[in-house]
């Protein structure tokens, strides 16, 4: 898919219950596999905070 802001080939993350786009993350490149093993093992908090989504903490 591609991002609508770059017009380049990016990664769209989905909620399982309607299938709505939650995010979207830009294609890392030549070293996509690298970039999301390191996006795993990252707490969420500081993954939201590398891709500047803003959320609410309860």
């Amino acid at each position: 898919m591609d991002d609508n802001l770059t017009f380049k080939s990016a990664y769209v993350g989905q909620w399982k219950n309607d299938g709505q786009n939650s995010f979207v993350l830009a294609d890392p490149g030549k070293d996509s596999a690298k970039k999301f093993v390191e996006y795993y093992n990252m707490k969420v908090t500081d993954f939201l905070d590398s891709i500047g989504i803003e959320y609410l903490k309860r």
